[in-house]
Parts: structure tokens; C-alpha cells; sequence
């Protein structure tokens, strides 16, 4: 984390740094050229990465892995591919709207 804040400084005195060397105006210019550019990169990437989640595909064969034993749900949950062992639902979630079969 510390090298966070030392990379942001050495920014931070870069830029005064330019803006000493070419002057206020021309390095409004230049900063905003920056950041544009910036706005386009970081635009393009989320993008990119939208794409690449919408378009991979399901695990191979159908398979799920998402299997819960001996717990208890207490809310809605649409990950569970499958259930072992003792699993309770609240009766709000149970498929047969907390009626017990006995």
C-alpha cells in the first residue's frame, strides 16, 4: 500500500514539474489529451472484458460443481447445482412453501 502513495507523489511532482516547464496553458492542453485518452483506454478494456464474460462458455459436459451439505440457507440462492446430507430451507424458500409432507 505505501507504494501506492509513492507512485501517486512521483505523479503528482511530475505534473508540477511539467506544468512549470511548459506553462499553465499548454499543459492544460497536454493533461487533457491525457486524460481523453485515458477515458478511451479504460473504456475500451471494460469492453473487452464485458465481451470475454458474455461469450465464454458453460463448464464442459454441463457439468456443475456447486454443492452444498449440511447447512442452512437462510435466503434465496440460485448457485446451488446440487444438494447432500441435511440442507434447511426457512419455509418461505421451501419448494412446497414450508408445508411438512408427514
Amino acid at each position: 500500500m505505501r507504494w501506492l502513495w509513492l507512485i501517486g507523489g512521483l505523479v503528482l511532482v511530475a505534473a508540477a514539474v511539467v506544468v512549470l516547464w511548459i506553462g499553465l496553458e499548454k499543459a492544460d492542453q497536454l493533461f487533457s489529451v491525457i486524460g481523453g485518452s485515458a477515458g478511451v483506454v479504460g473504456l475500451a478494456a471494460s469492453i473487452h472484458g464485458l465481451r470475454a464474460v458474455l461469450s465464454s462458455s458453460p463448464p464442459a459436459g454441463g457439468r456443475n460443481d456447486n454443492t452444498v451439505s449440511g447447512s442452512v440457507i437462510l435466503g434465496p440462492n440460485t448457485q446451488i447445482g446440487s444438494v447432500g446430507g441435511n440442507v434447511q430451507l426457512p419455509p418461505a424458500y421451501r419448494p412446497d412453501g414450508g408445508q411438512d409432507s408427514a
